[in-house]
């Protein structure tokens, strides 16, 4: 616990303020219950308290410190930490996320043994650990067998061909397919199984899809333009839902019709296109207006170098994902 005392001296908090800190998580006690019966109060020497609406910013205030371990190891030149989108572009050390950390590098022993070396001095002095079971890299298929061998024995984690997804949203390698965005669809039928459509009425199972069904997939749109037949399958698993009828059901109003606002004769449910587009636009609208964002400074640099994003046109090789995003520049 001292760690998090002296990083909040460090950043400068007041004496008293780092008093109050103090007080609040040393002196928590626990009790185990053994057969239903409490043992003995003990107090904890180490760590925070998981539950402890204080825990996540001191969590947040120990990371900069493995954040700006990195990010200086990464300006050092030739240092192998941190890639770059194009040329002369800004070097990406790491994106982190609370706990979550993805690491950039290249693909050779001396960039992994500096990553190794850094991670196990932040682990000494903060008292955390690595957890190598939930741990794994991932490189550029160009890379040979033998290497990647060389960077498991440097690194001590396993090799993974595919990261999958990080921050629940997928990792994207290669071509984009059905089974790319198939978790949000598993997700949103998991979630009708919890319910007992037959006792709510229509009302009731519309208010559930406005609350529930539409916002499962809102973190994933915000970061991509879904596939259309994704946005299709989820409008089908909200009507199913919202008719609760058999399979050859054929209703009488058509969800165009639904899907209005409730001043125009519709219930207010939102079709999962019209969704996705918002939240795509809000995203382009960031170039506009937050030029220092690292997302923004990076897509300047690789796409919009030679125009801004309302007069720029797609041109060569470009991501799936802005390649998709970049349309919408287009809608007035």
């Amino acid at each position: 616990m001292e760690f998090i005392f002296q990083i909040l001296e460090k950043f400068g908090f007041d004496r008293k303020f780092i008093s109050w800190i103090k007080e609040c998580i040393t002196t928590v006690s626990f009790s185990v219950l053994v057969n239903n019966s409490p043992t003995d109060q003990f107090f904890p020497k180490k760590g925070l308290r998981q539950g402890d609406p204080l825990s996540p910013y001191l969590f947040i205030l120990g990371a900069e410190i493995l954040a700006r371990m990195l990010q200086n190891e990464a300006n050092i030149g030739g240092s192998g930490i941190g890639v770059t989108m194009c040329r002369n572009g800004s070097s990406i050390p790491f994106l982190s996320f609370a706990d979550d950390i993805i690491i950039f590098a290249k693909a050779d022993n001396t960039a992994s043994a500096k990553i190794k070396q850094i991670l196990d001095d932040y682990c000494e002095i903060s008292g955390q650990k690595v957890n190598f079971h939930k741990s794994a890299f991932q490189t550029t298929p160009n890379v040979d067998s033998r290497v990647i061998n060389g960077l498991k024995n440097v690194l001590q984690i396993n090799y993974s061909d595919d990261l999958e997804a990080y921050l629940g949203c997928p990792i994207i390698n290669g071509r984009v397919n059905k089974k790319t965005f198939e978790d949000i669809i598993t997700k949103s039928k998991q979630q009708l199984q919890k319910w007992k459509a037959n006792s709510l009425l229509q009302e009731g199972r519309s208010l559930l899809i406005k609350t529930n069904l539409n916002a499962k997939p809102l973190y994933t749109m915000q970061s991509f333009l879904l596939p259309k037949y994704i946005m299709n399958e989820l409008d089908d698993i909200n009507k199913k839902n919202y008719w609760n009828k058999g399979e050859k059901h054929r209703p009488l109003v058509n969800w165009d019709v639904i899907c209005r606002t409730k001043d125009n004769g519709g219930t207010g449910i939102r079709k999962t296109e019209d969704i996705n587009i918002a939240l795509q636009l809000k995203l382009l609208w960031k170039i506009i207006a937050e030029p220092d964002n690292i997302w923004v400074r990076i897509i300047k640099e690789k796409y919009l170098k030679e125009s801004d994003l309302l007069d720029y046109k797609k041109k060569g090789a470009t991501s799936w994902q802005w390649g998709n995003s970049s349309l919408l520049n287009k809608i007035s």
